[in-house]
């Protein structure tokens, strides 16, 4: 009788709730090169949502290396998030799962079960679990790209308002318990750092290993941009709809700027970002020093006026790809210890760190000072995302977890 090897050529069933293209978000690089890796090896088709955004020419790329593309549009409106937080309160269900739920997209997904007969299914990113939990008797991983219990819980502690800071304490308390369940049934989990690898193997106490393996770059693909003496430009970058991003570009603009400002008074930020709220265009309007660019298409024309990427992130979890994005290209990052988590980069080498205001006021004075300090940031971080966090290299450390999960096939 003819035997297969685990690692042969087999159907996967990648699942997303991003459209995994263009590259202008963490998530999206996470889920491309992902894909791009496990369709070098094996069959892949894919099922993702998709925004208004979303052009056929996305579509058209990634149908280029997979078998199959599938799609369900994302329907949201405030009338839905009530829904969501409806349906939350009756059923213990996290609000951020309940309001990912999508009947079309079940129906898309089961679809391509029945008609691609996967080996596998990988799933990307928590919220897009709900899709695949009642799909039990295939192998199933789940790409843990943060562990949402841990961001949440920061953001209550930030938060002034106690009603605020209730419903995020009860919707952290619902998140750790659906991700305990989702990584406890689903058959190998991935993670994008250690600390949260460690994390999810203690909620789960699970049998096989959770893997970190981290959101990775194309540096070959990108330019590397040449310091110059007088730059004087602060790039802050990431969706402002996420509450993190949001409350790091406040804190920026009301307690670091006015300290930059004593010694710099010619110092510039440019806040680049979708759908900024109230508070923070109010923030931004108020300071001629602040440009809030909303979302931006190209950013290949702002980087070479950048003087550094700021990053003063106070929750979070996982990776901010925009940093390894930066470093590819040769721009120093001046980042808090948590903004900086999972990238293997040292204080003074190929960053610089700092977890409160006058400390981060430092480091962006100190930086603007020495163009030779520049230039060492540059070349050294550059060089560590070539070596650490080039997608070619690093994702295959995939390929054993692949071989343990598609060793169910054969025993099945």
């Amino acid at each position: 009788m003819e035997t297969t090897s685990p690692t042969a050529r087999r159907r996967i069933l990648f699942i997303t709730q991003v459209l995994p293209y263009p590259l202008n978000s963490g998530a999206k690089v996470r889920a491309y090169y992902m894909l791009r890796h496990l369709a070098e090896q094996h069959r892949v088709t894919l099922c993702s949502l998709v925004r208004k955004t979303d052009g056929a020419e996305a579509v058209e790329h990634l149908k280029s290396f997979c078998e199959s593309v599938h799609l369900a549009r994302v329907r949201r409106s405030p009338l839905q998030d009530i829904w969501a937080l409806g349906i939350s309160l009756a059923s213990q269900i996290p609000v951020l799962i309940a309001r990912e739920r999508s009947a079309e997209f079940g129906r898309i997904v089961r679809r391509a079960i029945t008609t691609f007969h996967p080996d596998a299914i990988h799933v990307d990113q928590i919220k897009a679990a709900p899709h695949v939990e009642d799909h039990r008797t295939i192998p199933r991983l789940i790409d843990m790209h943060n562990v949402y219990d841990g961001m949440l819980e920061g953001l209550a502690r930030l938060t002034r308002s106690p009603l605020r800071r209730r419903l995020l304490q009860r919707e952290a308390r619902l998140m750790r318990r659906y991700e305990t369940r989702i990584c406890t049934e689903f058959d190998e989990v991935l993670a994008v750092t250690d600390l949260n690898a460690r994390r999810l193997q203690a909620m789960t106490a699970r049998k096989n290993p959770v893997m970190s393996i981290p959101i990775c770059v194309d540096p070959s693909a990108v330019a590397v941009v040449e310091p110059q003496s007088d730059m004087r430009e602060l790039l802050l970058l990431g969706p402002l709809a996420y509450p993190p991003n949001a409350d790091a570009a406040l804190w920026m603009i009301r307690e670091i700027l006015p300290l930059i400002r004593r010694e710099r008074p010619d110092i510039r930020i440019r806040i680049v970002g979708e759908r900024p709220g109230r508070r923070l265009r109010r923030a931004a309007s108020a300071d001629p020093a602040v440009s809030l660019m909303g979302y931006v298409d190209d950013m290949s024309p702002f980087w070479p006026r950048t003087a550094a990427l700021a990053v003063p992130l106070r929750a979070g979890s996982g990776m901010r790809v925009k940093i390894l994005d930066a470093m590819a290209r040769g721009v120093p990052v001046i980042s808090t210890p948590l903004g900086a988590e999972g990238i293997e980069a040292r204080n003074g080498d190929e960053i610089l760190l700092a977890d409160h205001p006058p400390g981060f006021a430092r480091a962006i004075a100190r930086l603007l000072d020495d163009v030779d300090l520049r230039r060492s940031l540059s070349q050294n971080a550059r060089r560590l995302v070539e070596e650490q966090y080039d997608w070619r290299k690093r994702y295959r450390d995939a390929d054993a977890v692949y071989a343990r999960l598609l060793s169910h096939v054969n025993r099945t």
